[in-house]
């Protein structure tokens, strides 16, 4: 739907109320300019007729035409520089973004954490595309300004030395000014994006959120935050575009001074007779067509100072780096792989660790894991069972290779995880939690994540083996069906398959499920764990969960207290022990599930 006039109209009479005194001063100074510049050719053309009356018509039109050839190849000129320069803005701020993109995916998820997504892409994106006016502009103008300075001086010299002397002296007072200017305002602005930042990663955060806000009841704080978050952003505007652009109105002023005083010496001297008044009106034009480089080199040093800015946050972010250095080893040994943990002690960084004035009962409290050896054979699955907090999604995520330990290793095949490549790491080991993320892309990128190389035949065999036909034939696009569109609703079951059928097409060695079935109902948790039965076939596999039945097919059991073990051991072993945990664990499990009529009134 196009918006038609009646809807410009109330839209700027809404957001322009509050400016109608501003609005009608702005009119004012509208109609004075149109009045001069209507005006302007009036004067000009009285000076015409003037001179064409005492037959000076043949010399005004060969002027003329020269005027016009001059005016025509310097807005051809203007035309192509700009096409120019908007291509290779284009280029080096991808090229940029690229770079920050690359660098930040590298970085471990401690740094993720710290730093919202929306915050992120303000840095990323919003940092590069700042750049862009400084890629496409600043060097071209530079250059521009430099090549006319020059030009201006030689012919300067050529007319009078003196001349060319005084310019030469006053080109460089106003250029030794832009230098001592050009970083003045660069902290200014540098608050300034650090508070877009802020901003945008609050929004996102709260976007993410929304449903909670809105039951909770939160709104109002989260309108207040927000007000208050936009506030710090204008009060940093303010000092950033007030002290940001002091160079443009300075330059003014020099450049109104040096002109002046310049006119005043050229004036004295047309009257004494040492400079004649073509001499005198050829320097007039030659300060005034530098006036306007340099006040267009004014502009962009306020551009570079924003630059500056944009430049220090992208070498700070570009300086993290990463706590998971990268290893040596570039090939996984053949599946199906051994993993163990030996001796592995870990704790997540918090604020303010490594304080020297801990003591060793407050370290030993922070540790998530406490000096923990196990083994998982070739081809065999672990299920690892314990309350919340007790360190079972760490051991994911170590062996992932998403943290490191403390002490002791994670190895596969007797080989320290930190040995291998993290490309390949992130390549050998797959993991499916219970957030299951998509992207606005059709099915087939969903589950190739964007890879060419994989074939359609490939994806429809991995949905076959994990029974999902029967579901991609009645997808209205079949793999060309958008995921995120409104008609195409997926079922947690199906969410949690599809994320399978990614992990089958990736072909890993090790499989780490990280509480997958924790929100699905029965049905949905038993299709998945057929599906999941399916994906561990010829690989080693560990499923970490809350509930026991949904272990129910692992071939150990790993039970977590404090991080530390509770019981290992064969799960058939633990079952036939009446004095087990996992034996307690499955009894109070079944207990507390409802009867099969329970819950059916109301």
């Amino acid at each position: 739907m196009r918006p038609t006039l009646a809807v410009y109209r109330g839209f700027l009479t809404r957001y322009l109320a509050d400016c109608r005194g501003q609005m009608a001063v702005l009119a004012l100074l509208l109609l004075a300019h149109t009045a001069a510049g209507v005006y302007a050719p009036q004067l000009l053309r009285g000076i015409v007729d003037e001179l064409t009356a005492r037959g000076a018509s043949a010399v005004l039109a060969h002027a003329a035409a020269w005027y016009l050839a001059v005016a025509a190849l310097r807005q051809l000129t203007r035309g192509a520089a700009a096409v120019i320069g908007e291509n290779v803005s284009w280029i080096a701020t991808n090229r940029v973004r690229t770079d920050l993109v690359r660098h930040t995916l590298g970085l471990d998820p401690g740094f993720v954490g710290r730093h919202p997504p929306g915050a992120m892409l303000e840095r990323i994106d919003g940092d590069a595309n700042q750049l862009a006016a400084f890629f496409s502009q600043f060097s071209l103008r530079l250059l521009a300004a430099a090549l006319l300075l020059t030009g201006i001086l030689v012919a300067l010299l050529i007319e009078d030395w003196r001349l060319c002397l005084a310019l030469f002296l006053f080109a460089v007072t106003v250029t030794a000014l832009l230098l001592k200017l050009r970083s003045f305002g660069v902290p200014y602005y540098d608050r300034l994006r650090e508070a877009s930042a802020d901003l945008h990663g609050f929004v996102e955060e709260r976007l993410a959120a929304i449903e909670e806000i809105k039951a909770l009841g939160g709104l109002v704080h989260t309108l207040r935050r927000m007000t208050s978050l936009i506030g710090a952003q204008v009060q940093h505007a303010k000092r950033a575009y007030s002290l940001g652009t002091l160079v443009w109105p300075l330059v003014n002023v020099v450049m109104g001074i040096g002109t002046g005083m310049m006119m005043a010496w050229g004036g004295v001297m047309a009257l004494r007779g040492d400079m004649t008044l073509g001499t005198l009106y050829l320097m007039f034009s030659y300060i005034n067509l530098l006036f306007w480089p340099f006040e267009d080199l004014a502009h962009q040093m306020e551009e570079l100072q924003k630059a500056g800015g944009n430049v220090v946050r992208i070498q700070r972010l570009l300086a993290e780096r990463s706590a998971l250095a990268d290893g040596t080893r570039e090939t996984f040994p053949r599946r199906p792989a051994h993993i163990a943990l030996e001796q592995v002690s870990f704790r997540y960084p918090p604020a303010g660790a490594g304080n020297r004035n801990e003591t060793s009962h407050e370290v030993d409290r922070e540790l998530v894991l406490h000096d923990l050896s196990l083994t998982v054979a070739p081809g065999r699955t672990l299920g690892i069972l314990g309350r919340t907090g007790s360190g079972k999604t760490t051991i994911a995520r170590l062996l992932a290779r998403l943290y490191d330990p403390q002490t002791g290793r994670v190895t596969v095949d007797g080989v320290d995880l930190r040995d291998f490549r993290l490309r390949e790491v992130r390549a050998r080991v797959a993991v499916v939690t219970q957030e299951v993320q998509f992207f606005g892309a059709t099915i087939r990128d969903n589950l190739t994540l964007f890879d060419a190389a994989v074939d359609d035949r490939q994806v429809e065999t991995a949905l076959e083996r994990l029974h999902l036909r029967p579901w991609l034939a009645a997808q209205p696009d079949g793999l060309d069906t958008v995921l995120a569109s409104a008609q195409l609703a997926l079922s947690a079951g199906e969410a949690q398959r599809l994320a399978l059928a990614r992990v089958l097409l990736r072909d890993p060695d090790i499989v780490i499920l990280d509480e997958a079935a924790a929100r699905l109902d029965p049905a949905s948790e038993y299709e998945v764990e057929e599906a999941l039965a399916e994906l561990l076939v010829g690989r080693t596999g560990v499923v970490i969960a809350h509930r026991p039945r949904s272990v129910e097919k692992v071939d150990d059991i790993l039970i977590l207290d404090g991080g530390r073990i509770a019981e290992h051991g064969p799960r058939r072993q633990l079952l036939a022990n009446p004095d087990s945990r996992l034996h307690e664990l499955l009894a109070l499990s079944t207990a507390a599930e409802p009867s099969p009529g329970a819950g059916a009134a109301g």
